[in-house]
Parts: structure tokens; sequence; C-alpha cells
């Protein structure tokens, strides 16, 4: 039997780096489109107003900043930041800072107040680590506004009778089982739990996954974030 073969035609060396640059780019196109569609499929987007997370996003009352955000809500935990249902028009965006069974207070440390918190309600108070807030001496005004001392300060506070007292004569205050109690970054400015107390986590809506600023492009940020080469928490 006789067979024929053939001989391929050799590919030019600019036609093979033409080739490979045409597969580079289509694939970068490819893995884009895939990120932003995962992101519009499974995430949520929410527009952001008010200045309660600053300096984290930056957002005005007509134009600011905006989030994604999943609804698996199954592993939040201490520093996320959430989509809260506080009213059934109202939504926040807040930050995480204690959990169900913990006790929080506020002390002075070297001169300045700071949160401490007793994890699941048992063990050694720890101070909790805040480098999200850039002005240190905004604990004084939720030191004030937690315990109400300024008796003619009008805003919204926890009653008296909710906290406890520990053997230091400290007060402090406990979260209940199945509840949270969140605070904006912005301490001077935020309305929150510091306010009103821990809430329940029935009304959870939502964990922030990628913060998009609005003076860059969305792509590119979700991109940085997804690849983890910009952490934001």
């Amino acid at each position: 039997m006789k067979y024929e073969y053939y001989k391929k035609e050799p590919i030019s060396l600019f036609k093979a780096i033409l080739r490979s640059i045409t597969l580079f780019f289509l694939g970068i196109v490819i893995f884009v489109v895939g990120v932003m569609s995962y992101c519009n499929l499974f995430l949520s987007y929410y527009p952001v107003s008010g200045g309660s997370m600053r300096p984290l996003i930056n957002a005005t009352y007509d134009r600011g900043d905006f989030v994604y955000a999943t609804k698996n809500i199954s592993d939040v935990t201490y520093g996320d930041i959430i989509i809260y249902q506080k009213t059934e028009q109202t939504l926040v965006i807040k930050r995480v800072i204690a959990m169900g069974n913990d006790n929080l207070m506020l002390k002075e440390d070297n001169g300045e107040y700071a949160i401490y918190l007793q994890y699941n309600s048992t063990g050694e108070w720890q101070k909790l680590e805040e480098d999200y807030i850039y002005d240190k001496s905004y604990y004084n005004y939720t030191y004030s506004k937690l315990y109400h001392t300024n008796p003619k300060d009008t805003i919204e506070h926890i009653p008296a009778s909710q906290f406890l007292t520990d053997e230091n004569g400290n007060k402090y205050y406990h979260i209940d089982e199945g509840e949270i109690f969140y605070a904006g970054d912005n301490r001077l400015t935020s309305n929150d739990c510091f306010n009103y107390g821990s809430v329940s986590q029935e009304n959870l809506v939502a964990k922030v996954v990628y913060l998009i600023h609005k003076d860059e492009p969305r792509i590119w940020q979700v991109i940085m974030q997804f690849l983890g080469i910009y952490k934001w928490r």
C-alpha cells in the first residue's frame, strides 16, 4: 500500500507571535468577562451614600462609592462590612464589631479611650485594634455616646439599665446570642449600635465582597481585588 505524506507549511515567526498575542488578549477578555459576569449574576450591587464609613468608603449624599456584596452571610464575623436592613425602607452599611454572647466596653488606654471585648463572655478583656479608624479622638465621642455621659445630648442612646458592671466597677454591654454589634468607621457621624444597642442577625442582608471607588475604573478594581492584589479589609 502506498502512503502519501503532506508536509505542513511552516508558520512564519511573525504569524506565530501574532497568534500568541491574540490568544493572550483573548484570554484576558474572557477572564474579565467572566469576573464581571460573576459579579452581576451572583453578587448584589449597592451604591453608598453618607459618610459613616469614611475614610474607607468615600461617599456624599448625591454621589459616592459603591460595593458588591454576597447574600451568603453564614460566615459573617468580626471586621466584616455588612449590609443591614435597619427598617423596612432603610439599608445601612456598617462594620461588625462584636458577635453574639460577647461583652463590650470602652475604657481609657494611655490617655485615650479604646474598645475592649470579652469574647464569648469568658476570659480576659482584649483591646480591639481598629486600624481603619483614622482619628482616635473619635473614641471620646463614642464613649460619651455609648454611656450617655452628657445629659444634654439628645441623640438616641442605650438605656442605662441595659449595662452590666464588672468587679472593677466598669460598665459593659452584653450582646445576646443571635445578635451582632456593628458600627461605622466614622464614629463621629455614624448612627449605629453605639446608639441603640445590638441587633438581630436575622436582618442581615449581605456581606461586602468588593469595594469600588467612584473615581477609578470599575473593572480594574474588581480584578485587582479578585486576584488578591489589592486588599481593602
